[in-house]
């Protein structure tokens, strides 16, 4: 007895000791602001209305904010507020790919609408500052972006390009080098890491990605299935989620399900829009496939230059495996080979024309007003031996910050970005993916743990997001259903190498 008494003293003495640094550290003005665990102002916290004094409850909302660079003004000098003009993609909804990160004036009971309205609210509110959002003609365009600069106008503080139009403006010397703003905090939890390990050259950074925008996640690549058909057409089937747990979720694996299940329901010879196929997907997924197979089309040496590194072994046994998964027409249908299939291959599973579809995480959104019940799992593993999950963005319409180099207050700019990008924390990731990802879309707690998955492991494959050829390359094999990956790689080596000399010439130059 005299023991167990003991260990109880001792257990509330240590207990004591843990609760009060904490306490003295929530209630600290000089505790920094980066990631505290402050209660969100004017969200809601324990159920009551928004707006107000927040309610306690046990576990409040983390809120983001910039450190203010010491010195920094956010006045001109006539005492009027600064104005911040950002440059995003079309606002126009009926284009494939238009903003949705800064189009919002309103309340209008749209979750992200409304989260990038509070955002900019936020900012401007807070800082005193007038933000103003200019949209380009078509979505991606960079000719405004780059007219601007050449003009020597500060027409645009920051904007949006796709991927690979960020190196194309950064190799015309248009671009600010983003180590080079000073005040940035590129260390902070707002910015992807990945990204500024993956995408620099001669350690220079011209492109980001992080919570300023939630966008660039819709492209992630990602692989739903029908639940319906799987119980249905494969009732002894394994599970799939317990697969993946396992990493046995490979690409062997999916074929073998995608040869399962497939089959002509009518009966007339010919895999058309109202048979069943194993899957449905598009060109683009070569690419990411081979990204998500632990392949990297390039790796960078010791000066962090980029050198080819995917004409491998490895990379033909991932192209005869991909070959099996993609190139069957009786078990595998593509929106985008020859002859063209006219059908969109999300719209086919979503009318249950599918087993699996390999799209992006954009499509889930869409998935959500299928009648069948639907689950998500990574892209699929080259073998089980394979460390981790990969994905990677879209290089033609994720949504990339960059900043133009004719910005005349470029302290100000850095500080702006980190504003922007903290409340995006606070305001957009939530709405994104607590509330319409997790919330809305998803039908399965498995389903939720798959999107943690995805966007903890992203990969930047320099190779595949610039404009170097490599993604044109591989979209031509799976397109026209090829395995002559060797011999139309060496025809086409001599100019991806000079794509990428072209591209180290022009960042030395920039470095100086």
């Amino acid at each position: 007895m005299k023991t167990a008494a003991f260990w109880r003293i001792l257990a509330l003495i240590l207990a004591v000791l843990c609760v009060i640094p904490l306490a003295a550290a929530c209630g600290s003005p000089n505790t920094p602001d980066t990631g505290k665990e402050t209660a969100a102002p004017g969200k809601e916290t324990s159920g009551g209305e928004t707006g107000g004094e927040p309610k306690e409850t046990e576990a409040e909302t983390v809120w983001y904010t910039a450190d203010q660079p010491e010195g920094l003004s956010l006045t001109k000098p006539d005492g009027t507020p600064k104005e911040f003009n950002f440059l995003a993609f079309s606002a126009d909804d009926s284009m494939y790919w238009h903003d949705t990160d800064f189009t919002s004036e309103a309340m209008t009971g749209d979750t992200i609408g409304d989260a990038v309205y509070e955002r900019h609210k936020y900012v401007e509110e807070e800082n005193g500052i007038l933000l103003t959002i200019h949209y380009a003609g078509v979505n991606c365009e960079y000719n405004t972006l780059v007219n601007s600069v050449s003009a020597g106008d500060d027409d645009f503080q920051a904007a949006y390009l796709n991927t690979q139009g960020s190196f194309t403006v950064a190799t015309m010397e248009c671009l600010a080098e983003l180590n080079e703003l000073g005040t940035i905090q590129l260390d902070a939890p707002w910015w992807d890491q990945n990204c500024l390990s993956d995408l620099s050259i001669l350690g220079q950074n011209y492109a980001l990605y992080g919570d300023f925008g939630v966008m660039y996640r819709k492209t992630l690549a990602i692989v739903s299935f029908n639940k319906k058909i799987l119980s249905e057409k494969l009732p002894n089937a394994e599970n799939l989620y317990e697969l993946q747990a396992t990493k046995q979720w490979t690409v062997a694996k999916m074929a073998d399900l995608v040869t399962s299940v497939s089959e002509d329901l009518n009966g007339d010879g010919e895999m058309t829009d109202g048979d069943l196929y194993g899957l449905t997907y598009q060109g683009d997924v070569m690419p990411i496939a081979i990204i998500s197979c632990g392949i990297r089309f390039v790796t960078k040496n010791d000066d962090d230059i980029p050198v080819f590194s995917f004409n491998t072994d490895r990379t033909l046994d991932a192209m005869d495996l991909l070959a099996d998964l993609l190139y069957d027409t009786d078990c595998a249908r593509s929106s985008s080979a020859n002859p063209p299939n006219i059908t969109n291959h999300g719209q086919l599973f979503q009318n249950g024309g599918s087993l699996f579809d390999a799209g992006e995480v954009h499509s889930v959104i869409n998935h959500r007003a299928m009648e069948n019940d639907f689950g998500v799992l990574c892209m699929p593993l080259f073998d089980e031996n394979q460390d981790n999950y990969y994905t990677c963005i879209n290089p033609h319409v994720a949504a990339t910050l960059v900043v133009p180099n004719s910005v005349k207050d470029p302290a100000f700019v850095g500080y702006m970005l980190d504003a922007l990008a903290a409340a995006g924390k606070n305001y957009l990731e939530p709405a994104f993916y607590d509330k319409t990802l997790q919330g809305k879309s998803v039908r399965d707690e498995d389903s939720r743990a798959t999107l943690d998955i995805i966007f903890a492991h992203i990969r930047y494959d320099l190779g595949y997001l610039s404009n170097w050829g490599i993604s044109e390359l591989m979209r031509g094999l799976v397109d026209s259903r090829s395995l002559d990956f060797s011999s139309r790689y060496r025809s086409e080596e001599s100019s991806f190498q000079s794509r990428l000399d072209q591209t180290i010439r022009a960042f030395e130059a920039l470095a100086g």
